[in-house]
């Protein structure tokens, strides 16, 4: 399976480790994207864990988006992403308190 996690602050950094210490899980790739990467370069050790800055690059190389962005971020990367979301390839999850995505 193939995951980003779009927006990897403290909500996004749980779910991450929580998938990545899963002993029935299997992970082809994880992306993390924030704007600041500098937080997560650790990160770049763990084999088949990505990070970047491009929430595009993220989607198009994923199956399952997790968005995780603060509520204010919300529309703004939706409209980034809306034309790579393929319904019958991604799943999308939305964390994000407060909102809905339609």
């Amino acid at each position: 399976m193939k995951i980003a996690i779009l927006g990897t602050g403290n909500l996004g950094y749980s779910i991450a480790v929580g998938l990545l210490t899963q002993d029935n899980f299997k992970l082809k790739n994880l992306y993390l994207t924030k704007r600041h990467t500098k937080a997560l370069e650790s990160w770049n050790k763990i084999p088949n864990v990505k990070i970047s800055t491009d929430n595009k690059k993220a989607v198009r190389f994923s199956d399952v988006v997790i968005i995780a962005v603060q509520p204010n971020q919300l529309q703004e990367v939706l409209d980034e992403i809306k034309d790579l979301v393929n319904p019958k390839r991604h799943t999308i999850i939305s964390v994000v308190t407060g909102r809905k995505i339609n």
